[in-house]
């Protein structure tokens, strides 16, 4: 849907896979958030968020 409706933008898209709870348990998923999480943080603060 984004690359359809936002084509000028749809490589800057970040996405992320993680399961539902019928899936994963919280204390499997939340940890797998966080460190994502913490690796956007370090991304953006680079000159080139991509690398």
């Amino acid at each position: 849907m984004v690359e359809r409706r936002f084509p000028a933008v749809a490589d800057r898209v970040l996405y992320w896979q993680v399961d539902d709870l019928d899936v994963a348990e919280p204390g499997d998923a939340l940890p797998h958030l966080e460190l994502m999480v913490a690796n956007l943080i370090a991304m953006l603060r680079t000159d080139d968020p991509r690398s």
